[in-house]
């Protein structure tokens, strides 16, 4: 009988051994980098599909009701404070001129007379004659207006002679004696100035 044979161990045999080794490593790296590609999808799956539950869990749930109080805001109001009345300045009246006061013009006798019958004597001229320009030569405007008031009576004014004791002198003119007590007297009273006699006054007594 032959006696068995024994195996050979050689180069070859140890060539083969790491190439086995070789081999498994590569296995278990490649395998090793699958699960943990994986595990991190499935992961990375699984936290997405959370976030859509709670998402939808959270829309649909009853919002919870806000114990605090409604907050009321109170109307604002503004006061109107009424504008104090207008108080108009009364209205000045429209100043009116006083007319103009004409100067005043002094009377001056232009043909005084020697004595008070003379002048006298010279306003009753005039008068018959209606000539009341040599009127205001010896008698004052007022005496004129006075004694041109009444028409002259002719024979009804006679000369009745002045007074003399004392002033005021007055010269008397009216009817004659014996003649109708309704006729009128005019008593014509005589100032004496530095240049002569004149006429002041007329009085017509009734």
């Amino acid at each position: 009988m032959f006696a068995p044979s024994r195996r050979r161990s050689g180069p070859g045999r140890t060539m083969v051994s790491s190439a086995v080794s070789t081999l498994a490593a590569v296995v278990s790296t490649l395998v090793s980098s699958a699960v943990s590609t994986l595990a991190a999808v499935v992961s990375t799956l699984v936290g997405a599909a959370l976030i859509v539950a709670c998402g939808t869990t959270a829309a649909h749930a009853p919002q919870a009701q806000s114990s605090t109080a409604p907050t009321t805001v109170a109307p604002s109001v503004t006061a109107t404070v009424p504008a104090p009345p207008t108080t108009r300045a009364p209205a000045t009246p429209p100043t009116t001129s006083a007319p103009a006061t004409p100067p005043t013009t002094t009377w001056i006798a232009t043909a005084p007379q020697p004595n008070a019958a003379a002048a006298a004597a010279a306003l009753v001229s005039d008068w018959a004659t209606t000539n009341r320009a040599g009127a205001r030569s010896v008698a004052t405007p007022q005496a004129i207006a006075a004694i041109f008031s009444a028409p002259y009576p002719g024979n009804a004014a006679i000369d009745r002679g002045c007074t003399s004791d004392f002033p005021p002198i007055v010269c008397s003119y009216g009817p004659p004696g014996g003649g109708p007590s309704t006729d009128p007297l005019y008593q014509i009273y005589v100032t004496q100035s530095p240049s002569g006699w004149y006429v002041s006054s007329v009085t017509v007594e009734s």
